[in-house]
């Protein structure tokens, strides 16, 4: 989630929290501080299904 919120081309997170210990993590993830070296990082781990809209159309 806080990779979610970092990310620019991302513009809303949908939460689907149904216990409070769930919201509880996911309002956790605001504190969470991704720098630059761990969001290259992951970006190298997963980059993507590739170009939108084509990568996205199955």
């Amino acid at each position: 989630m806080a990779w979610l919120l970092r990310n620019p081309v991302v513009c809303t997170t949908i939460v689907g929290a149904s216990m409070i210990d769930e919201l509880r993590s996911d309002l956790d993830a605001l504190s969470v501080r991704l720098d630059d070296e761990v969001m290259e990082r992951v970006d190298q781990i997963w980059p993507g299904p590739g170009e939108a809209p084509q990568s996205y159309a199955w």
